[in-house]
């Protein structure tokens, strides 16, 4: 059961990674999704990369998954209120 529950843990954490590397593969079109009200553009999306790794890493290396899991869904939230939210009202 150990094996299945650390198995479940990694295969949780794979995509925020993939996340977390795509902002860096495709800033441009991450930087092109931000909302115009974020400050520092550029360096907001290479952060959130970096906190998106940083806490896949966490989860599946076994340390401080809570802290991070709670940072990640607070992460995602934001995610949710400043960049989806308003993509549902833009025209055109």
């Amino acid at each position: 059961m150990k094996n299945l529950s650390t198995v479940g843990r990694i295969l949780f954490a794979i995509p925020f990674a993939i996340f977390g590397l795509n902002h860096f593969l495709f800033l441009d079109f991450y930087i092109g999704t931000v909302s115009s009200f974020i400050p520092l553009g550029p360096y907001t999306v290479i952060l959130t990369g970096i906190f998106l790794i940083l806490a896949s890493l966490s989860i599946i290396f076994n340390k401080y998954i809570k802290v991070s899991t709670i940072l990640l869904s607070i992460l995602l939230l934001i995610f949710i209120l400043t960049i989806h939210i308003p993509g549902l009202f833009e025209i055109g």
